[in-house]
């Protein structure tokens, strides 16, 4: 589907410019739209464009025509390749980095389903099911370049709604006389719109003056208006409405006082005190300039406003909260009833999802001559060229005599499922049998094609002249039949007359049942089926009602088109059930707030079906009290939702001998429809009793516990998800639990429960034990920590704290516990010294490993770090007296070529206390190793150093790699 995520605006050599939009699904698709509409031409590239005047004698009023066609042109097979150049060059930065975050997500997806991958995808705006269809296709080897456009496909964009008008200022209808059937664009292809304008004798003066010649624009111009289906980049959009707050407002206003100035002093008030508006969140798309967030911010509040009048109005019986200070003028009372039995409104529209966008293609006609001159004409060829598009006639000729009408059929023969259109016309001026006259219009294939262009062999009509009083009689009557390849027929009921020359019948305007039915948006990992009913109650006519059901093999259902046979759109009315995985279902219309509301009601042909759905939560479900004398923990949770007639997902689940949690998906919905999560729990204890609890939790949280009740057990969080480089520091912390209740005779300790192993993902597990004071509530901890630090061959263990320490937090953060491994290490009566290369083999790849020397005391070590191992410890007996955790280094790196070079350059031992050497941060200065006998001291071996820091590697020979 068309989506607004990738967008450009692209400048052609032709200097013609096109909009272009990527595809939400298929990253080679693009659609494109011109940003102007132009004059059509025609197969000897001649402009589609003529101005007629007449001159029907002396003392009559003469007048004339003007004939165009202008379209919003799909571009030629030139300029698309020159587009997909363009594309794949301009759009390069989103596009690329719109890749790497599908990577980035689909790497998360396959690592973990349940994780982080949620935001990514919401942030890329797909569905779960477009993820999942993207993971099965993805290969990684491959990188994110293969979501980079390899093959573009240029569409055009798939409009719901078309309208266009001439911009010409014309009060009064000096110049043109009313069309009561306005132009409209076909909607597919090139949107070719006719325009057939019959003029007042001023006004084809007028126009042949203006759109003849003269540089630049003409006076005239074009405005498209076109509205398609787009899925908008990620973004929320809240709209909101204070019930309580309108009505009171509205009871202080004062009946007395009116004006102008009043109706717009209550709108401003309104606005001031934030009664009712539109949020508009972040807008999160990928290689955006803050000029083009800011347009989207500004079109996605926009569509916001649209959404919030339109449930307003279903409200309020068509109120328009906008414009409240002119309703209000007309029937206070009134107005006052509708608003005191609105409810409150606060919804949240997720990113993503498809909505009506809707652009205003324009342009300032060109004259003619221009138009000529840029073809290459001039002189004489240019004269002749202009003569052949502004004609002139003299009506007193013979030639001249006869009253034509042109009738111009608007409308898609095969969307609409027409066979035919058959215009009667009665032209009122003449008194012969040949008066009425008959026009068939039929579907392609049948023998006279005419739809969307082709005329008929007998259109146009001609009668001679009839004269009344001394004037030629204009006046046609006539009536129209439409029939449908399902037999059907609609005519009009009654004739209608036209004075003009032309006779526009647009055949969509008549009312037609259409219905097309989406569910591309339903999240089928929660849904199983969706039943859609909906209904078209045409007036006086018997109601047409449908059901179809869409699934996820079949996410849309199959269009429907039915003439209703009345003039005048009928809506359609529509709602859903929806039957989730787990069998709960429930009935649900567009606008059921804390009201339900039966039925959604639209007059738009595509009708996309979403369930009320927030973002799905998942719920983490743990047992409370479980432990030696309880058997069974079973507990039902209920969500239930009031605004959908109670409707209610059950999750039955049971606990026995495992604490193991148990996950929990539901579709959640907005706190405006006040869901509510339930649970009835029982206990079985071993010696055959057993207990019953009944009891809520919020909806906003993620935990549930089941069980005994939180205020009747001490439930204690052990969490080392904040512990960084788990692995890299220790094998296994082991946790030891006591909780001590002397009063009545309660002593529970674990002390081999709680083991977290290196390796382990980082969890969170708990600890609880029921209680009978439920005030006291403090317990006591001790971590027995088995550290990667080698200590006489073996591990080495350390207490932290030494002794058993009293805590009352229900969060036993591990990571907020053990912060310094050299302090816990000192408080065990060692010393302790981490050595670490960090990147630095990265870095410089010449280097083959780094030697550091420690001396600490008497004590001395080597530690040999390598790109294998980047990390070594360095752990002696902790000194009693003297300079405790001060020690001494030097370093020395081996190089690929079998080179030495020291750290310091001169050899000479760095005294430090700091916990940590990082030979990246420190290993700045490299200096060539000394030559022999340059040190103040001889000897081999692993002697002792001298000085404090400054003495030399006396007795220090080659490490040993």
């Amino acid at each position: 589907m068309l989506t607004t995520h990738v967008q450009k605006f692209l400048e052609l050599s032709t200097g013609r410019g096109y909009q272009c939009y990527g595809d939400n699904e298929d990253p080679n698709q693009f659609y494109v739209i011109p940003a102007t509409p132009t004059y059509k031409r025609t197969g000897g590239n001649a402009l589609d464009f003529t101005v007629t005047k007449y001159d029907p004698g002396p003392g009559k009023e003469g007048g004339g025509f003007c004939t165009f066609t202008v379209v919003l042109p799909f571009p030629n097979p030139q300029e698309q390749d020159q587009i997909k150049q363009l594309l794949s060059k301009e759009l390069n930065p989103q596009l690329e980095q719109r890749a790497k975050n599908i990577v980035e997500m689909l790497e998360a997806y396959k690592k973990q389903p349940q994780g982080e991958w949620k935001t990514l995808s919401k942030n890329l705006g797909y569905t779960d099911q477009q993820v999942d269809a993207l993971a099965k296709t993805y290969q990684p080897a491959q990188g994110w370049q293969q979501f980079i456009p390899t093959n573009v496909k240029l569409n055009a964009v798939p409009f719901t709604q078309t309208k266009t008008e001439l911009l010409l200022k014309d009060s009064n209808s000096r110049l043109i006389l009313p069309n009561p059937i306005p132009p409209k664009p076909s909607g597919f292809g090139d949107n070719n719109t006719i325009f057939n304008l019959e003029l007042t004798e001023n006004g084809a003066t007028f126009l042949e003056k203006a759109l003849k010649e003269g540089e630049g624009g003409s006076i005239a111009g074009i405005r498209y208006e076109m509205s398609f289906e787009a899925v908008l980049p990620p973004a929320e959009v809240t709209v909101f409405y204070k019930s309580s707050e309108v009505a009171s407002f509205a009871r202080t206003i004062d009946r007395n006082v009116w004006g102008q100035a009043t109706e717009e002093n209550i709108k401003k008030q309104l606005e001031q005190k934030q009664t009712y508006g539109v949020k508009v969140g972040p807008v999160l798309g990928q290689g955006w300039t803050p000029e083009q967030k800011n347009k989207l911010e500004q079109e996605l509040r926009d569509w916001g406003n649209k959404q919030l009048t339109n449930i307003l109005k279903n409200q309020t019986e068509g109120l328009d909260i906008s414009n409240l200070g002119q309703h209000f003028q007309k029937n206070p009372d009134k107005v006052s009833e509708v608003l005191s039995k609105t409810v409150d409104i606060n919804i949240t529209y997720s990113e993503s999802r498809a909505v009506e966008q809707t652009i205003f293609p324009q342009l300032q006609l060109p004259t003619i001559s221009n138009i000529l001159k840029a073809d290459g004409l001039s002189g004489n060829e240019l004269q002749k060229a202009l003569d052949n598009y502004f004609k002139a006639y003299n009506l007193v000729d013979d030639f001249y005599r006869d009253k034509t009408l042109q009738i111009v059929v608007n409308g898609d023969f095969e969307k609409l499922k027409i066979s035919y259109v058959r215009v009667d016309i009665e032209y009122l001026g003449c008194k012969t049998s040949d008066r009425n006259k008959t026009v068939l219009f039929e579907a392609k294939g049948k023998p006279e094609p005419s739809p969307n262009g082709g005329e008929n062999k007998k259109n146009p009509v001609m009668w001679s002249y009839g004269i009344e009083n001394g004037q030629p009689v204009q006046t046609c009557s006539y009536t129209y039949e439409i029939g449908y390849a399902n037999g059907k027929t609609f005519k009009t009921p009654q004739a209608q007359k036209i004075d003009g020359s032309v006779l526009n019948i647009n055949i969509q305007d008549i009312g037609i049942a259409r219905a097309n039915i989406k569910g591309d948006n339903i999240d089928w990992q929660l849904v199983d089926r969706a039943q859609v009913t909906y209904k078209f109650e045409p007036d006086g006519l018997s109601p047409i009602e449908k059901k179809i059901t869409l699934t996820q093999a079949k996410p849309n259902a199959d269009e429907f088109v039915e003439p209703l046979l009345v003039a005048k759109p009928v809506p359609v009315k529509y709602h859903t059930e929806f039957v989730l995985k787990d069998g709960s279902r429930f009935v649900y219309a567009p606008g059921s707030q804390k009201e339900k509301v039966d039925w959604a009601t639209d007059y738009k042909t595509d009708i996309y079906i979403e369930p009320p759905f927030l973002a799905p939560r998942t719920y983490t479900i743990l047992p409370s009290g479980l432990d030696s004398n309880v058997r069974l923990i079973a507990s039902t949770l209920k969500y239930t939702v009031p605004a959908l007639g109670d409707f209610t997902i059950n999750f039955p689940v049971t606990f026995q001998n495992s604490s193991e949690p148990k996950s929990w998906k539901v579709p959640t919905f907005p706190a405006s429809m006040t869901p509510k999560l339930e649970y009835d729990t029982q206990i079985f204890f071993n010696d055959a009793t057993h207990s019953q609890y009944q009891g809520s939790a919020l909806v906003g949280q993620s935990l549930i516990f089941v069980g005994i009740p939180q205020e009747k057990l001490l439930n204690v969080g052990i969490d080392e998800t904040g512990l960084q480089n788990f692995a890299e520091r220790f094998e296994r912390i082991k946790v030891q639990l006591l909780y001590e209740d002397a009063k009545n005779e309660i002593r529970k300790d674990d002390e081999n429960k709680f083991v977290f192993q290196s390796g382990d993902n980082k969890i969170v597990d708990r600890w609880s034990v029921p209680l009978k004071d439920p005030l006291l509530k403090s317990y006591k901890y001790r971590l027995l920590i088995r550290h990667k630090a080698v200590f006489n061959g073996a591990g080495l263990n350390l207490y932290w704290p030494l002794e058993f320490k009293t805590e009352t937090s229900s969060n036993l953060d591990l990571s907020e516990i053990i912060k310094n491994d050299a302090e816990i290490a000192a408080a065990n009566g060692k010393f302790l010294l981490k050595v670490t290369a960090g990147n630095l083999f990265q870095y410089e790849p010449n280097y083959v490993a780094i030697a550091v020397n420690i001396e600490y005391g008497s004590q001395r070590s080597r530690l040999v770090l390598n790109p294998q191992q980047p990390v070594q410890y360095f752990v002696a007996e902790r000194l009693t007296t003297g300079a405790i955790g001060t020690y001494k280094w030097l370093a020395q790196i081996k190089k690929k070529d079998n080179s030495m070079e020291y750290h310091p350059s001169d050899a000479t031992w760095i005294s430090s206390t700091d916990a940590v050497v990082n030979l990246e941060s420190v290993l700045d200065v490299w200096g060539a190793p000394p030559s022999p006998g340059s040190g103040s001291g001889t000897g081999s071996g692993s002697g002792t150093g001298s000085g404090s820091g400054t003495g030399t590697t006396s007795g220090l020979s080659d490490f040993d790699f």
